[in-house]
Formats: C-alpha cells, structure tokens, sequence
C-alpha cells in the first residue's frame, strides 16, 4: 500500500497514536503504532506485509490517527488501491492510550 503523510501545520510536534483496522471478514487484527510529527514536517508510514504497519493490503479495512494537536492541525495525504477511510481525532490524551 502506498504512503499515508500525517502532516504536522503549526510550529510545534504533535504526539499521536496510528491505528489500521482491519476488513471485516479477515483474520487481520488492528496495528498501531504511536508516532511523533515534527511542527511543520511530514511523516510517511506505509502499510504492508513488512512495513511500517505490518497488515496485508488486502486486510486493510479503515484507520484512525488520534492525536494531542488542535482540531485542523494535522493534515493527511493517503494513496490507497482501494477505498479506505482515515478519520482524524484531535485533542486526545494520547499517554493515557496503550496502542
């Protein structure tokens, strides 16, 4: 699966934890990963047997970002070969989250 570019708009880092979910009727189960994001910089994690979210292409069902940025602070560029959604939650108390 191509990149997913979480991308940090204001000067300072943004904490977040990102979590793929699987399809439903995979065997997949949900990866997360936490990941900082530098102000003002991009982030690219790729989802793949091996990469960054070690899940199947094909087992990617939607993902989630939640994050300790404002709301519109972050911005995220996806390339997927299917539909796939990727909703944002900002204001999160992310050291409180065990991914």
């Amino acid at each position: 699966m191509p990149p997913r570019h979480p991308t940090a708009s204001r000067t300072r880092a943004i904490g977040g934890i990102f979590t793929v979910l699987p399809a439903s009727g995979t065997t997949a189960k949900p990866v997360s990963i936490r990941l900082t994001i530098p102000g003002g910089r991009d982030v690219c994690k790729l989802v793949g047997r091996g990469k960054d979210v070690n899940m199947s292409v094909d087992a990617v069902g939607s993902a989630t970002f939640v994050h300790d940025g404002a709301a519109g602070s972050i911005e995220v560029d996806t390339s997927l070969e299917k539909e796939t959604t990727v909703d944002l939650i900002p204001e999160t108390n992310i050291a409180a989250i065990q991914p």
